[in-house]
């Protein structure tokens, strides 16, 4: 769908635009006005507008001048010229450089429709042409390495991917390595000599320090590289003939140690992984040479450690508790399926490996708590409030759960109690949200009130604040405005002795033949006819 802003300085005008036409039957969900054409430039930066319909002589910013300024800074936004029959020669000359369309006062609504059909035909070409294969391919070869590197990190996490998505993927970012093929890591650690406040500088060290890598290891290997969390540089490192892989790094280690102390004046070390079939155990390998580098190297510097039989990094471990994506990020984002599924396997692992340890108990424990709480907290809430049952005095005591299938039932069971939190707290946010809105309506029935109006009242986008209101009462906010004018049309002809012009008035028409019309049509009878009848 799209959205369309009419700037005219002729009330009327804008009013009948808004009212007669059939906007989504065109395509359009949001209608937005302006009187002047610097108002049109505010609306234009608050929102997506599609197309601009707009007269030619306003006062201040003229037509010409405002497609001008749009067509600078907004190419894709489609133009419609209005004018009067002195100014065709003016509107056509427009229309030749800049609009795609004119239409001529006053309006035809069957050929504004017609020029907003056309419009809307432009602005799709337009963005399927960006949105093409071939313009995705071009974007895609200009953002490789950037990529690549989110790719690797995503590996070294723990990230899972099927064999046809990594396939795909590594296809997709031309990276040629084989499903099954080996590799090894290679953790690179920039020591002393390269910290510095400025994250420039340390940019320019790691690229060099990345081309050092390169240089002396690309014409034997395969290369990806990322950095990881703790700024070490991540290479995957696959042999193009995988004869002495391990050999020929092991030779070559030294030398990138040498190069980096003689021309970057600092000093790097490195850590090499055994070979594995790829893409197997990356995640589990990359931990293990962190954890490796910490324990046996410290705060050593400039040292390379060969391969050998390296301990796993989290033997012990709770490992679903910390794969990503994380609990909190699933219920801050409202996942709520995938975190039933995220405590499914992190209690599936306690009963497998860790059913008689209190600690990983208190472990788990602590960190749902944590999920759950920072979620609580965030919306000015307590678990106490959510979950009366229940406290955290008895985390203080080392023994909150007896089992896990006790701790399971909780995590459960409070889960199902936030989710019902929130969706009742979105349920009322929208209630009120209604409310607002017909408040607004009812407080300003006589001020002529727009979709943007009640927009601006709520705090909302048009679109978003129409499309809720629509959910939640099965009427569009146009639809309300207008039953609500009828209603106190019908009520003022029948209770009062005004005249049909202020009737009008007070009900926001400044056109009192617009009102008469649109009055005929819903009840078959003038306001004369009406109020005799």
């Amino acid at each position: 769908m799209h959205q369309v802003l009419i700037v005219d300085d002729e009330m009327p005008v804008v009013e009948g635009l808004v009212e007669v036409v059939d906007w989504g039957a065109l395509g359009i969900d949001a209608v937005f006005t302006a009187a002047d054409g610097y108002e049109a430039l505010e609306l234009l930066d608050k929102h997506a507008i599609d197309i601009v319909i707009t007269d030619i002589r306003m006062p201040g910013l003229s037509g010409l001048e405002l497609i001008r300024r749009i067509k600078a800074t907004r190419s894709n936004t489609a133009c419609i010229v209005l004018s009067g029959y002195a100014e065709f020669d003016y509107a056509k000359q427009a229309v030749a450089s800049q609009a795609v369309d004119y239409i001529v006062k006053p309006v035809d609504f069957r050929e504004l429709e017609e020029a907003v059909r056309k419009a809307v035909s432009a602005v799709d070409s337009r963005w399927m042409e960006i949105s093409s294969y071939t313009k995705a391919s071009r974007t895609l070869k200009e953002n490789l390495v950037l990529l690549r590197e989110k790719l690797a990190f995503d590996l070294i996490r723990g990230i899972k991917y099927t064999d046809d998505e990594l396939k795909n993927k590594l296809e997709e970012l031309e990276l040629p390595y084989d499903l099954g093929g080996n590799y090894s890591l290679l953790l690179v650690r920039l020591e002393e000599e390269f910290s510095t406040e400025n994250i420039q500088d340390r940019s320019l060290y790691e690229y060099a320090v990345i081309n050092i890598v390169s240089e002396i290891l690309g014409a034997q290997f395969k290369l990806w590289h990322c950095k990881d969390e703790h700024d070490y540089l991540v290479f995957l490192l696959c042999a193009d003939s995988p004869l002495h892989q391990t050999q020929l790094i092991n030779q070559l280690g030294p030398e990138i140690q040498h190069c980096v102390r003689t021309y970057l004046k600092g000093r790097v070390s490195l850590i090499l992984s055994a070979e594995d079939a790829f893409p197997q155990r990356i995640s589990e390998t990359y931990q293990s040479l962190v954890s490796t580098l910490l324990q046996t190297v410290g705060h050593d510097r400039d040292c390379f450690i060969p391969p050998g039989p390296i301990k796993a990094a989290d033997t012990g471990a709770l490992r679903s508790l910390y794969e990503p994506p994380s609990l909190l990020h699933m219920l801050e984002a409202g996942r709520w399926d995938d975190a039933r599924a995220k405590l499914a396997g992190i209690f599936d692992e306690l009963q497998a490996d860790w059913s008689h340890s209190q600690e990983h108990l208190l472990e788990a424990y602590f960190m749902i708590a944590q999920s759950f709480l920072h979620l609580l907290h965030k919306s000015d809430k307590t678990l106490s409030d959510v979950a009366p049952g229940h406290t955290l005095t008895g985390a203080l005591h080392l023994k909150p759960f007896a089992s896990a299938l006790e701790l399971n039932r909780w995590a459960f069971g409070t889960l199902a109690l936030i989710q019902e939190d929130s969706d009742l707290k979105l349920q009322n946010g929208r209630t009120q949200l209604v409310k607002k809105i017909r408040e607004y309506i009812d407080d300003h029935l006589s001020e002529g009130i727009s979709l943007q109006d009640l927009a601006e009242h709520i705090y909302l986008h048009p679109s978003y604040a129409a499309k809720i209101y629509r959910q939640e009462t099965g009427e569009s906010v146009t639809d309300y405005l207008f039953r609500i004018r009828m209603e106190r049309a019908v009520y003022l002809l029948n209770h009062s002795n005004e005249k049909v012009q202020d009737i009008a008035a007070e009900l926001g028409y400044q056109n009192t033949a617009y009102f008469i019309k649109v009055f005929k049509e819903h009840f078959r009878l003038t306001p004369h006819e009406f109020r005799n009848k």
